[in-house]
């Protein structure tokens, strides 16, 4: 028969103490807004705890700010998608499971060594921009100028600044991409291929192109002008009945 001794319960009380001591240092994720931007290459964060705790005195465990905090762009090695992030922009601290000063100030990817005994601290922070609170992020869509339909994939920039710019993948095979002023295609060489049509609809059109060659049959409504002189209501002169050759045109 076993004998199972409990721990006496002042012993009980100092378990307790240590074991809620522990969780109150212990960080894995928190939402945060950034109250800074280092404009290193690339850039960290100085970054604030939105969901701070108290202790049972009333007093604020995590109102000091958490500097030098890695941003995660979505990224591979041939691949980036980058979006600035600027003072007062929120989103998520995901904390690591050890000390990330050697990771920091790393050159490459290979596996680091830890430089201290740091576990689970909001030191080690990593911001991951996006996150907010239900209310905000409703205030703005709401305040979005171009047209968007919740079953699109939409990419935004600009909102609520007055040059709102987005790129829609539509939920019905099309793709548009809206802009309030200008959009530009720089490439080495463009080419467009359609399987039904091109159109192209504007008050203007300027080609600057010093060679050009169009293959196929041309219908033109509206007047061409070719070095001043109207294509179709130009006249000749020299003009004379018979077969002979009337001389160059004229307006």
């Amino acid at each position: 028969m076993y004998t199972i001794t409990y721990p006496a319960a002042s012993n009980i009380d100092i378990i307790k103490t240590e074991i809620h001591n522990h969780n109150d240092n212990t960080r894995t994720a928190f939402p945060a807004v950034v109250t800074g931007v280092n404009n290193t290459n690339p850039p960290s964060v100085t970054v604030q705890i939105l969901n701070q705790r108290y202790t049972d005195d009333g007093e604020n465990m995590d109102d000091l700010h958490i500097i030098n905090v890695p941003i995660a762009y979505t990224r591979t090695n041939n691949s980036l998608i980058l979006f600035p992030v600027k003072v007062g922009d929120t989103g998520m601290c995901i904390v690591a499971d050890n000390s990330l000063g050697n990771f920091k100030i790393a050159s490459n990817v290979n596996p680091t060594k830890v430089d201290n005994n740091r576990m689970k601290d909001a030191m080690d922070a990593i911001f991951y921009p996006g996150l907010a609170p239900p209310g905000v992020i409703s205030q703005q869509l709401q305040r979005l100028a171009l047209p968007r339909d919740a079953n699109d994939l939409i990419i935004i920039h600009g909102a609520g600044t007055g040059a709102e710019t987005n790129v829609t993948l539509k939920a019905d095979g099309n793709v548009e991409i809206n802009s309030q002023f200008t959009v530009k295609v720089i490439a080495k060489d463009i080419e467009l291929n359609a399987n039904n049509s091109v159109s192209i609809n504007a008050s203007s059109l300027k080609v600057n192109v010093p060679n050009t060659t169009w293959t196929g049959n041309n219908t033109i409504s509206g007047t061409w002008t070719f070095n001043g002189i109207p294509f179709d209501s130009h006249k000749h002169t020299g003009v004379t009945p018979g077969s002979g050759v009337s001389g160059l045109p004229s307006v």
